[in-house]
């Protein structure tokens, strides 16, 4: 949940693509990982 202005006209998705950089994790994170 996030908070924005409504003059931003919000809308909701079921799915996206994106990038992410993990500094650091203490177990291994391998491709396709998903968390549960």
């Amino acid at each position: 949940m996030v908070m924005v202005s409504p003059a931003l006209n919000p809308q909701a998705c079921w799915q996206f693509e994106g990038e992410i950089l993990v500094l650091h994790h203490p177990t291994t994170i391998s491709s396709r990982y998903q968390a549960m």
